[in-house]
């Protein structure tokens, strides 16, 4: 396919015409990198660059599709101020024990929730301490236990309001045309603690950006309340 070609796909073609751990622009200074099928949905990993300095925040970006990619933002003068984790389940999927990921990534500081973080971990800090961070992004953490305990959402004000979901929502297949966004399946009682966040969101977001599946972009405000309506909805998702 030629170049011109293939700037004028969608994002969810060329996503998945690119190869894993390919970076793909999404907004301004937000990018995504192609994580491979865990289950359900193909994964996101994200890169939030700084507005005014060479520095990188990333969501959930532990897998071995990261690697070379961010190892190259690294060469050309970027450093990473920090990994913020959305939930536990990111720990067993990671390429390499933490303390050498964050070795890797130039000494760059791995965060999680405490609800999420096991016992006896030396590797990991309290994503709700990383105040230096949220205020040189403009990013915030919200509490969104169900999925795991621990589990949150990460709000940017960046671009009219960015929410990534983690796995607190999953998308829509990247090979479907429709979009829309599901709690992911749960027992009951960790169902209701997550369907209970979501009746509780008050964010206003622009675009919704999940770990698993495709995001979605432009959003007016009865879209968004539409998105966060399903997410509510009294009946657990079986399946996706």
């Amino acid at each position: 396919m030629k170049d011109t070609e293939q700037n004028a796909l969608p994002l969810h073609k060329k996503f998945l015409s690119a190869e894993l751990g390919s970076i793909l622009p999404i907004l301004d200074n937000v990018y995504t990198i192609k994580a491979d099928k865990h289950r359900y949905r193909y994964g996101n990993m994200y890169i939030i660059v700084h507005q005014e300095h060479k520095k990188l925040l990333l969501i959930d970006a532990v897998r071995d599709e990261s690697v070379r990619s961010l190892k190259n933002w690294m060469a050309n003068g970027y450093s990473i101020s920090g990994v913020f984790l959305t939930h536990r389940d990111l720990l067993g999927q990671a390429y390499a024990p933490l303390h050498e990921i964050s070795e890797d990534l130039g000494n760059a500081p791995i965060f999680i929730h405490p609800d999420d973080t096991p016992k006896n971990s030396n590797a990991l800090f309290d994503i709700t301490c990383a105040i230096d961070i949220f205020t040189d992004f403009n990013v915030q953490v919200h509490h969104s236990p169900g999925h795991t305990p621990g589990s949150v959402v990460i709000y940017a004000e960046m671009n009219g309001g960015i929410l990534f979901t983690g796995d607190s929502a999953v998308g829509s297949p990247y090979e479907e045309e429709q979009y829309y966004f599901e709690r992911p399946p749960n027992n009951k009682e960790n169902d209701e603690r997550l369907r209970g966040f979501w009746e509780n969101v008050e964010l206003r977001f622009k675009h919704i950006l999940p770990l698993h599946g495709k995001p979605q972009f432009g959003l007016n405000e009865m879209q968004q309340d539409y998105i966060v309506k399903n997410l509510c909805k009294a009946e657990k998702t079986k399946s996706l």
